[in-house]
């Protein structure tokens, strides 16, 4: 859903009030920036680059393709 949330707060909220007691949400986003453990993929990637762009879009549409970075809060 990264990309389409303006309020991931509110989003959630209103999941929230709409769980039965007992119930749970689960929400996994990915990143579109890549991660390499092992350097190969640096910051002059073509995938780099599209994660870096695609993020700066997003902000200035006021929608976040990060926000799997701060789910667990």
């Amino acid at each position: 859903m990264f990309g389409s949330v303006g309020d991931w707060n509110e989003l959630f909220s209103q999941a929230y009030k709409a769980l039965k007691p007992g119930g749970f949400l689960e929400c996994a986003e990915h990143s579109v920036a890549p991660v390499s453990d092992d350097n190969t993929v640096g910051p002059d990637h073509v995938y780099t680059r599209y994660g870096t762009i695609m993020t700066d879009l997003g902000r200035k549409r006021g929608k976040e393709f990060d926000v799997w970075s701060r789910l667990k809060e």
